[in-house]
């Protein structure tokens, strides 16, 4: 999965489009591939977690039946008051947030305002595996 992870990783730091994501990818694997993708971005440094598609509706939506965890990253920290353009794929979502330590052991928490952008290349991989990874 090296490939799809470089592609991954240059389309979160350059505002592109995911690349078609593989087939069958299951959740344990969507993590394995989230965790690469953070060393590919961030070299696996991450300012935070996050716990995401936390109501039920959200996750039928998906085909999951709990929340997820999501890792936030630094170069994704806006300051109070930071305006941002609009994009296809951009929404707004409430989360919770965890701040973690440079061991990864949290060290706070608290709400979040995320603004995700689902920018998949392929509908068919709008699932809730594909996003956790």
């Amino acid at each position: 999965m090296g490939n799809i992870v470089v592609e991954m990783g240059a389309a979160i730091r350059d505002g592109g489009t995911l690349p078609k994501m593989p087939a069958g990818l299951t959740l344990e694997d969507a993590y394995a591939l989230q965790k690469q993708v953070v060393a590919e971005v961030a070299g696996g440094t991450v300012a935070g977690l996050k716990a995401g598609m936390t109501a039920a509706a959200g996750q039928q939506a998906f085909g999951l039946t709990h929340p997820l965890i999501g890792s936030l990253y630094e170069s994704g920290r806006l300051s109070p008051g930071a305006s941002f353009a609009s994009a296809p794929g951009v929404s707004l979502e409430c989360e919770i947030g965890l701040v973690v330590d440079g061991d990864g052991a949290p060290k706070t928490a608290g709400p979040v305002i995320e603004v995700p952008r689902q920018a998949f290349a392929d509908e068919e991989d709008r699932n809730g595996a594909n996003l956790v990874a």
